[in-house]
């Protein structure tokens, strides 16, 4: 440390290539979140390298009003303002990918880091983006040509605290640009074993959970532009993401429906296997009034999960097996014309998408050291969705103030197949939106925005077949009559620039919900007929909610140099939300919403010294009754994260760097009654090599 600290004044005298690329673009990317009408933030290269992150969930849990959702240590589940998963939309260069699953989202752990550019966050989006995305957008922008020549390299060696072993990762890049060619190729390799123990007590009887995981992820991501002429392009992009991985449980202790612990002997077995692509097509056309962009996309998933499981029971041992494929396939037109005039841009957009999704799913279920299985559940069923849409926007400016009315239709079909059913849905959606931008003064501006959106359900929660859930005790049941929940929102902010690499923004929001999808429990499977005995759980479509909140977010650098030499990253968010519970009928806050979120960072010298906090407030897990007994309420307890990174730059085109994640080895608390549980997250120490030229 004392060696790096003497050195840092040295560094600051020569040229540091990887410093002028992230700072150029920081300066980009605050440029773009300042120009624009709508409220947004626009995460740089910079930020998205901090800290050794590994995938795009990494990145956004430290956003305001965002948290995610997974195991220890795996973001993958991404939440806006508490809302669950189907409520945003994820959409990677734009388009919202195939590899949806159950509630169309897409894991954000599937997508390296390596992999992007930037990330758009906008949270009441213009009608654009789509009218499929009622707590916001996370526009994922994959790596772009560049103007010259550019190649980079990182080799890293990473262990976590829960495991022995060290867990290699290695990325590369390489991009150029010709006469009339420019092209970028990518790839990315990540291999961890982790160890997610799961310490549980009620006073009287203590037990564990202790999983095993190993996981691989690699990605790569290719695009080439040919100037066809002055005026015209063409580009292709390809993405390719492949995410492979292994669990073993093993457990002595279990969770009861009704509250509780009881002593068990469990152990289980999982694999995981995502694979997905997407290919686009892209001729954009410019006159010297006019744009006309027109894509073709098509995109591929497939997901395979395997899971055996081995329970004992009151009956004795049990052995289940959950055998499920889905194969998910859309193609998408896009056609997208912008005018120029003096004080107006109109923007006008057509769009198709054919999307099916061939879902496989069996249950097997046997009494243990039985040959046999006794009883077979077919979950599979067959779902084609359509939707036809089109949009409209005028861009003007009148003095200081731009503002952008809109209006966005579509037209959406869906139609399903099971072993016994057959059904079919359809829907129009009219959401117009209006976003205001007011210049009070230099470089400080009012923003309003007004917008409505839908919510399309949850693939298996529209389409009535039954998925067993060996390991929660549950059937998840589909309802064909679900209709997509509706948010009409309104958010006011003020932004405030400081030169080219500073801001300070405070926002708020309030959203009205209609047709909010909650689940409720509608029954049990009777053992007395041959059932499982396991809750029947099944969404339905609830009156009405508000969601509501406000943030800070401030960029300030202090002390600058060329090389910018500190700087304080800091927001904090408020949260809050009055749903009607779908069981007893009263009001309550939204699952898991924490009311309190804030991340808080100091970067000294462009990150060659960082330290970084994360905190997320107390969470709830709505309880009720289950056949007249008192579930108590799910409690996560308030957590808080430290990481930490230092960097020295040896030559000027690279770095070493150690990264350290969660510090204080924080454990994750959760309570229910008198059982309360200790999850534990790990500490993670990266040790790398990085290179750009």
């Amino acid at each position: 440390m004392f060696f790096l600290l003497n050195n840092v004044q040295a560094q600051d005298t020569i040229v540091i290539k990887e410093i002028i690329v992230e700072g150029n673009a920081l300066q980009n990317a605050i440029e773009l979140q300042k120009e624009a009408i709508p409220s947004k933030i626009v995460i740089s290269k910079k930020d998205i390298s901090n800290f050794g992150n590994h995938t795009a969930g990494d990145v956004l849990k430290r956003m305001p009003r965002i948290f995610v959702q997974g195991p220890p240590s795996f973001n993958r589940n991404i939440m806006i303002a508490g809302l669950d998963k189907q409520f945003q939309s994820v959409l990677v260069d734009g388009n919202r990918p195939a590899g949806g699953e159950d509630y169309r989202d897409l894991k954000l752990d599937r997508i390296p880091v390596d992999m992007i550019d930037e990330i758009e966050i906008i949270y009441n989006p213009s009608v654009e983006y789509g009218g499929d995305a009622a707590a916001g957008v996370i526009n994922i922008k994959l790596k772009e040509t560049p103007e010259k020549r550019s190649y980079s390299a990182n080799i890293a060696m990473a262990n976590t605290s829960t495991h022995t072993g060290v867990n290699p990762e290695f990325n590369a890049s390489y991009g150029d640009k010709l006469k009339k060619i420019s092209f970028v190729t990518a790839y990315s390799y990540n291999r961890f074993n982790r160890e997610n123990y799961n310490a549980i007590t009620n006073g009287k009887i203590s037990g564990s959970e202790d999983e095993n995981i190993k996981v691989h992820i690699q990605g790569f991501t290719g695009t080439i532009n040919y100037l066809i002429s002055d005026r015209s392009i063409l580009k292709y992009k390809y993405f390719f993401s492949d995410y492979a991985e292994d669990q073993s449980l093993l457990a002595n202790i279990k969770l009861r429906t009704q509250g509780g612990l009881s002593l068990t002997a469990d152990t289980s077995t999982n694999n995981i296997v995502r694979r997905l692509q997407s290919h686009l097509l892209q001729l954009s056309t410019s006159g010297n009034h006019w744009k006309w962009t027109n894509t073709v996309s098509y995109g591929q998933n497939y997901d395979s999960k395997i899971r055996e499981q081995n329970q004992l029971k009151s009956i004795g041992s049990e052995v289940t097996l959950e055998n499920e494929i889905q194969h998910n396939n859309e193609a998408i037109l896009n056609s997208a014309f912008t005018c120029f005039l003096k004080k107006h841009r109109i923007k006008t957009g057509l769009r198709a998408s054919d999307f099916r999704r061939i879902y496989n799913r069996l249950t097997y279920t046997k009494p243990g050291g039985a040959m046999f299985w006794s009883e077979v559940v077919d979950g599979s069923y067959d779902l084609w969705e359509n939707r036809f849409g089109g949009y409209v926007a005028d861009e003007f400016c009148i003095g200081n103030l731009e503002a952008e009315p809109a209006l966005r239709l579509d037209y959406d079909t869906r139609r399903y197949e099971t072993t016994s059913d057959k059904g079919n849905y359809e829907y129009i959606s009219l959401n117009p939106s209006l976003h205001i931008k007011y210049s009070a003064a230099k470089d400080l501006f009012l923003k309003a925005d007004l917008a409505r959106q839908i919510s399309r359900p949850p693939f298996n929660q529209q389409v009535p077949v039954d998925k067993i859930k060996n390991k929660k005790e549950t059937i998840e049941r589909g309802n064909k009559n679900l209709k997509p929940a509706r948010l009409q929102t309104i958010s006011l902010g003020t932004e405030k620039y400081f030169g080219n690499n500073s801001y300070l923004t405070v926002r708020g929001f309030y959203s009205i919900m209609r047709d909010l999808i909650e689940s409720r429990q509608v029954g049990f499977d009777d053992k007395t007929i041959g059932g499982t005995g396991y809750r029947i759980i099944q969404a339905i479509n609830v009156d009405s909610g508000l969601v509501y909140g406000a943030d800070v977010d401030a960029h300030i650098e202090f002390l600058k140099s060329v090389t910018n030499k500190l700087s304080l990253n800091s927001n904090f968010s408020y949260l809050g939300s009055e749903v009607r519970d779908a069981t007893s009928g009263n009001m309550r806050r939204l699952n898991e919403q924490p009311r309190w979120i804030t991340n808080n960072s100091v970067d000294y010298f462009n990150s060659i010294l960082k330290l970084q906090m994360n905190y997320i407030d107390k969470r709830f897990l709505a309880g009720g009754t289950d056949e007249g007994t008192l579930v108590n309420t799910l409690v996560y307890e308030p957590y808080m994260q430290w990481d930490a990174r230092i960097k020295y730059f040896f030559k000027p085109y690279a770095s070493i760097y150690l990264n350290a994640c969660n510090i204080f080895d924080q454990h994750l608390k959760i309570s229910q009654g008198d059982v309360r549980e200790s999850e534990t997250v790990g500490r993670d120490i990266r040790v790398g090599i990085s290179m750009i030229f």
